[in-house]
């Protein structure tokens, strides 16, 4: 009997198990909050809107009946990464079965579970499993789409079957794309390994190119059926549901949300200098699959390349063009620059590349046994069997998030200084806005007291408009902006009753340090890690007068991190301390500026815009030193960070170090060539260099 089946399932339910122990207990940050609501009211997140993954979650919180549906869509994500494990287990069993004939079948087993494993002990799939996101169901989509496409390779011969595989491969790919639009890759690359797999050496036979066209058309067919998920965006939306993003009650919003207008985009050629190889350098195979993972995927390429190239050709057509369209994608949309890709975090981006590497990694199991003595055989699939489990184990324990309460507590700090009623809160960033959304709305939530809302529209840039345009921030003005601006569907994803106009004049209205500028800053009032819009201009002495009042309060919520933090949580107390930085940059407390911008570098000592921002405080301070060192560390954690390489260049001429200067200066103009403070500055230093005789 063939254990294929009964492997996988196997391998399936210890990822299960791991994915349920570890799971975060309730909201987690970015995304997690969004998806929690959406699991909860059946709602639409951000655009494209993840119809599938709103469908299932909806349908598994609710038959699951929790009371945290955050903590309900964190097992729903594990159970996701147990398909995509078991089902890219059972691939890599079916593709050894082919490639391996004489292979024994405890040794096909172990290959199976040496590829789940080897996926389990991967950091970027264990949290992806422990927390709401959308990218283990998109694994699972990928790993069913290849197990599919390998049967009917298997079964192509077979009329009905055939067809009803291919039927199968265009529907699996559809859904996929309903989950997230990079999928479309898949019903390509179905497009692409159908007539391969079929003409291979028969191109010149009619009835080869009819089957071929007949089994085209059925993949068509299947994906026009799985599209059809599509429509629960305009049906559901018109349900009225609390999370309903881009409100895509018809198809033209439908469309716009497919269509990701809401996001900017720019040439590539705009894109940050270095973007790519800082994007390629997210790939971190060896922390992900393991040193011996790694060793193992190789080997299953290689062997893959000489002896099965079919099966290599499957995996590649998925992971190529998903992983060139990705970055090609993402070099044109604004806002992507290195802090986005280096600490905003691409792992879960890079589960497809994970999970081919998985099956490598069995393939490469199956070569090794095959390589001992036949007597040997058993103990070398028990010695890879066990080290890949050792490292799911491993893995499990480094990541784990039960019981996490880093995202609870920093909502308890962000709410710390604003009233239980009587407040209105709109929050623009998602490294807090999705978590505070989750906390107000959560099943069994009373939130009567406030009222919260997202700010898509962010309130300081219409406080700016208001002061320019009418002088100032009113009553009226702040009516208009709660009744009218932050209800508009296009600008607010929940679907809340908004305040009565009296409640909405007078209600005092909190926001966060996103998008503050202008003049309209003079009238937003700290009021600890939120701002307060003030209907007169705030003074200094108001502002260090509320700062002192709240820190008396909550003496400890300035405090550097403790330990080794999350990732998670560390990026989201360092994007805190940065805003709160650059509003009080922007109001001239340089101070209170420093030492903001000081607890973002505690945090992330790689956020290199942290220690730019606190050079130049130091060098308007006249502290030349400092700064230079401040500058040194911006350069550090980013090779092309323009400011302070110039700065550098400056400092370094000043001292007399032409040659240092030089070096800093040319860096500069190489990695910014339309820098004109770079070409001047280095232009001055060469003459000065030339002038010298050095």
């Amino acid at each position: 009997m063939r254990p294929d089946a009964p492997v996988a399932v196997g391998v399936a339910v210890v990822v299960l198990a791991l994915a349920w122990c570890g799971a975060a207990p309730s909201v987690s940050f970015h995304d997690s909050g969004e998806f929690a609501l959406a699991a909860q009211s059946g709602g639409i997140p951000h655009p494209p809107g993840a119809p599938l993954w709103s469908m299932l979650a909806w349908a598994f919180v609710s038959l699951g009946g929790f009371s945290n549906t955050a903590y309900g869509a964190n097992l729903f994500s594990g159970l996701c990464g147990a398909v995509a494990a078991g089902a890219l287990s059972f691939l890599s069993m079916r593709i050894v079965r082919e490639s391996f004939r004489d292979l024994p079948g405890f040794a096909v087993g172990a290959a199976g579970i040496v590829a789940g494993s080897v996926l389990a002990g991967g950091g970027a799939f264990l949290e992806q499993c422990f927390v709401a996101e959308q990218y283990t169901l998109m694994l699972a989509a990928i790993a069913v789409f290849w197990v599919v496409q390998w049967e009917w390779r298997a079964r192509r011969d077979a009329s009905r079957a055939g067809i009803a595989l291919c039927v199968a491969t265009g529907a699996v790919a559809a859904l996929a794309t309903a989950n997230h639009p990079s999928q479309v890759v898949l019903l390509a690359a179905a497009m692409v390994w159908i007539p391969v797999a079929r003409l291979r050496r028969r191109w010149s036979e009619a009835a080869a190119w009819k089957r071929t066209a007949a089994e085209l058309a059925a993949t068509f067919g299947g994906a026009v059926a799985g599209s059809l998920a599509f429509l629960w965006l305009p049906l559901r939306s018109r349900a009225q549901p609390l999370m309903d993003w881009g409100n895509p009650e018809t198809f033209a919003r439908v469309l716009r949300g497919l269509g990701r207008d809401a996001w900017p985009s720019r040439p590539i050629a705009d894109a940050p200098p270095g973007l790519v190889t800082e994007w390629i350098a997210t790939y971190r195979l060896p922390a992900e699959l393991g040193v011996a993972g790694l060793v193992l995927a190789v080997a299953g390429l290689v062997w893959a390349a000489l002896r099965c190239r079919r099966a290599l050709l499957l995996l590649l057509a998925v992971v190529v063009p998903y992983a060139a369209g990705m970055l090609v994608g993402h070099l044109k949309q604004g806002g992507v620059d290195h802090t986005y890709v280096t600490q905003y975090g691409l792992r879960d981006w890079h589960l497809p590349l994970y999970g081919a590497g998985a099956v490598l990694a069995g393939l490469g199991a199956a070569w090794a046994v095959s390589r001992a003595k036949s007597g040997l055989r058993p103990a070398v699939a028990a010695v890879l069997v066990a080290a890949g489990l050792v490292g799911a184990g491993l893995g499990f324990h480094r990541e784990s998030l039960a019981g996490w309460t880093d995202p609870e507590d920093y909502v308890e700090a962000v709410l710390s200084n604003v009233p239980g009623d009587d407040a209105a809160l709109l929050v623009f960033r998602d490294t807090t806005n999705h978590m505070l959304a989750w906390s107000h709305y959560r099943r069994g939530a009373e939130p009567a007291g406030r009222w919260y809302g997202y700010g898509l529209a962010p309130v300081p840039m219409f406080v700016d408009a208001a002061v320019r345009r009418e002088g100032g921030w009113n009553g009226e003005t702040q009516r208009d902006y709660l009744t009218r601006v932050a209800v508009d569907p296009g600008n607010q994803p929940l679907n809340v009753d908004p305040l009565d106009d009296d409640a909405a004049a007078n209600v005092r209205l909190f926001c966060d340090y996103g998008y503050i500028g202008g003049r309209g800053v003079e009238w937003l009032l700290p009021r600890g890690f939120l701002l307060e819009v003030m209907r007169a201009p705030v003074t200094e002495e108001d502002i260090r007068s509320a700062e002192a009042a709240w820190r008396t309060e909550h003496p400890d919520l300035l405090a550097p991190p403790q330990g080794l933090p999350h990732r998670l949580t560390r990026d989201a107390w360092t994007n805190l301390h940065m805003a709160r930085g650059d509003y009080f940059d922007m109001r001239g407390l340089s101070d209170l500026a420093a030492e903001s911008y000081a607890l973002a570098t505690q945090w992330n000592p790689q956020r290199w815009d942290a220690h730019e921002q606190l050079g130049k405080l130091y060098l308007a301070a006249g502290n030349d030193a400092a700064a230079a060192k401040s500058f040194e560390a911006a350069v550090a954690a980013w090779s092309h960070a323009p400011d302070s390489l110039l700065e550098l260049g400056v400092l370094r001429a000043i001292a007399g170090d032409l040659q240092g200067a030089e070096a800093f200066l040319r860096r500069l103009a190489d990695a910014w060539p339309e820098n004109e403070a770079a070409r001047h500055n280095l232009e001055l230093v060469r003459k000065q260099r030339a002038a010298e005789g050095r």
